[in-house]
């Protein structure tokens, strides 16, 4: 099977540990979650917020790996990591969204990366969500105005799509 970016970071993510994903805050959009599995690469439980990786998951990954290398899409001994890592924005995502904080260092290392700022009430609290224009389940960030949601997009280098 010939894995797209998302999958394979979906799949080496659970490659590492199990992906739980809840509603509020999601990582994988579920139609890459839903392809991986129906592939047999990855499982969902009955609870239906955790996936798993398949013993088939692992050996395409293992092919992946001898083909390509490490299957991540980034290093982490690049120094472009390291200086992202380094960021505000970086800091709190590690703090807020732990098990999104891989997902997101790989989307906001993307050249030009596409993102759109809509209002959202998600989370309970009305906030302005930054969301990837390919991915617009994953939120990058949400900030309480939109002006601020602008200026970390600018900050970042992230470009705004209206």
């Amino acid at each position: 099977m010939r894995l797209t970016v998302k999958q394979l970071a979906a799949l080496h993510e659970a490659d590492e540990d199990k992906i739980f994903q809840l509603p509020e805050r999601r990582r994988h959009s579920p139609g890459v979650l839903a392809a991986l599995v129906r592939a047999g690469l990855l499982k969902a439980t009955s609870v239906g917020v955790i996936w798993t990786i398949t013993d088939a998951g692992r050996a395409e990954l293992a092919c992946h790996r001898s083909k390509n290398g490490n299957p991540s899409i980034v290093a982490r001994t690049s120094p472009t990591v390291a200086a992202l890592e380094q960021t505000e924005w970086a800091k709190q995502f590690k703090v807020d969204s732990p098990v999104s904080y891989k997902a997101a260092l790989q989307y906001a290392l993307e050249d030009g990366l596409s993102v759109f700022i809509e209002r959202s009430f998600e989370t309970g609290d009305p906030v302005w969500a930054v969301r990837v224009f390919d991915d617009p389940e994953f939120w990058m960030e949400a900030k309480p105005t939109k002006a601020q949601a602008i200026a970390l997009c600018r900050e970042m280098g992230w470009k705004v799509v209206e």
